[in-house]
């Protein structure tokens, strides 16, 4: 399989409240599993729905201020777990925020190789 993808990916984890924009407003919490400068893939409770527009709040840990982003629903499927993994790509971030936690996850994944070494 040929990979689409044009950044790099990076493993993290991290709290991330949704709101599905297509339904009443109801932040639900899910978690990143991992980043890159476009998106991020999220893993919850909530059932996704390819192309749907959603609103993402971040916290990262030791940090006060929230990161707040828009995207759509790139991709969405059901685990196993009955859980929902889906591929979201950002609409909109501030260009400070992306780096804030492109910073943040880059940070962990340098400090998990060495670790590994």
């Amino acid at each position: 399989m040929t990979e689409r993808r044009k950044y790099m990916r990076f493993n993290a984890v991290l709290d991330v409240l949704c709101n599905l924009l297509d339904k009443p407003a109801n932040k639900t919490k899910s978690y990143l599993r991992n980043l890159s400068k476009e998106g991020l893939r999220l893993i919850g409770r909530t059932p996704f729905k390819k192309g749907s527009a959603i609103e993402l709040e971040m916290k990262i840990p030791g940090d006060n201020i929230p990161i707040y982003a828009f995207g759509e629903v790139a991709w969405a499927n059901e685990t196993e777990q009955s859980e929902y993994d889906a591929g979201i790509k950002f609409t909109k971030i501030k260009s400070h925020d992306r780096l804030r936690i492109l910073d943040y996850v880059y940070e962990n994944w340098v400090k998990s190789k060495k670790q590994n070494t």
